[in-house]
C-alpha cells in the first residue's frame, strides 16, 4: 500500500506558481512524493514563516510563469529570499523560475530572452565539477519552459551546463546550493533528466547522515 510507505526525506516545496495556469510545480510536487518524500508546500511568506526551516533535509524552488526581466513586486519573491538566505545548510534546488531567483539573491543576473521557449532539447555538461548531473553525462535530454535567463552567475557557483541560451545549470558545492533552467520533473524521451532530483536527493541524504 502506497500510503503506509515510510517517507524517509523531508522536503519544502516553495511553490511559485499561480495555482490557476500550474503545470509543472504539481508534477515536480508528484515526482517528490513518489520519491518517498514528505513534502510540505509554502506557497506565500506567511507559509515559510510558519514552518522551521532546519527541520527539513531539503528545499526546492520551483519554476513560475512570472519573470523576473519584468519588475515584480518584492513580496513575489520574498519568501524564497528568505529560505536562501537563511544560515542553514539545508541542500536547496532551484528549478527554473527557482534557478533564477537563487542567482538574482546572490548577485547574478537575470535577463529577457529574445523569444519564450517552451521545448525539449539537449543539455551538455561543461565541466567536471557538476556532482547535480552525475550519471548524465555527456548529455541528456530535458524540458525547457522559461521566457528569461540567467547570463551571469553569482560569485563562487560554477556554471556546470552552458547554451547559447544562457546557463542550464548552476552549482555551489560549498553553500549547497543548486540551479536547473529545465524541468527535470517533467518526462521526456529519454527519461534521464528525472536522475537530476535523485540526484540531489543523494545530496539531502548525505548531508543529513
Amino acid at each position: 500500500n502506497y500510503a503506509t510507505k515510510k517517507r524517509v526525506m523531508r522536503i519544502l516545496l516553495i511553490d511559485n506558481a499561480k495555482p490557476e495556469i500550474a503545470i509543472y510545480t504539481p508534477m515536480l510536487y508528484n515526482v517528490l512524493q513518489c520519491c518517498e518524500c514528505d513534502v510540505v508546500s509554502c506557497k506565500t511568506k506567511s507559509d515559510v514563516e510558519s514552518v522551521v526551516l532546519d527541520a527539513f533535509d531539503g528545499i526546492v524552488l520551483s519554476g513560475s510563469s512570472m519573470n523576473l526581466s519584468v519588475p515584480l513586486r518584492v513580496s513575489s519573491i520574498s519568501k524564497d529570499a528568505m529560505v536562501l538566505l537563511h544560515k542553514g545548510d539545508t541542500p536547496t534546488l532551484g528549478v527554473c523560475f527557482g534557478m533564477q531567483v537563487m542567482a538574482t539573491v546572490y548577485g547574478g543576473d537575470v535577463e529577457a530572452m529574445n523569444e519564450r521557449v517552451e521545448r525539449q532539447r539537449t543539455v551538455t555538461a561543461s565541466s567536471e565539477l557538476t556532482v547535480l548531473m552525475e550519471g548524465l553525462a555527456p548529455d541528456f535530454s530535458a524540458h525547457f519552459s522559461h521566457g528569461d535567463a540567467v547570463t551571469r552567475i553569482p560569485l563562487g557557483f560554477h556554471a556546470t551546463a552552458l547554451s547559447p541560451e544562457g546557463v542550464d545549470v548552476m552549482e555551489n558545492h560549498a553553500l549547497k546550493k543548486y540551479g536547473v533552467q529545465f524541468h527535470p520533473e517533467k518526462p521526456t524521451g529519454d527519461g534521464r533528466a528525472m536522475n537530476i532530483i535523485h540526484n540531489f536527493l543523494r545530496l539531502c541524504a548525505a548531508n543529513k547522515s
